[in-house]
């Protein structure tokens, strides 16, 4: 996965895109929501700035 691809927690989500329903990996394992640093499996992916993301747990050196 690139570094500017980051995992998402439902509530993030919601927060981030209100009502509109993500797009979701059917089998994920427990990561690290990025942007607020809890647990999740929700299989949410977003791509981001990792400059912009408080909680990543770091990625590979991929390219965006």
């Amino acid at each position: 996965m690139s570094n500017w691809t980051h995992a998402c927690c439902n509530l993030c989500w919601l927060a981030r895109e209100g009502e509109r329903i993500p797009h979701r990996l059917r089998e994920t394992e427990e990561e690290t929501c990025c942007f607020c640093g809890h647990a999740t499996t929700s299989g949410i992916f977003i791509r981001e700035d990792p400059a912009a993301v408080l909680h990543c747990a770091g990625h590979d050196q991929g390219t965006p």
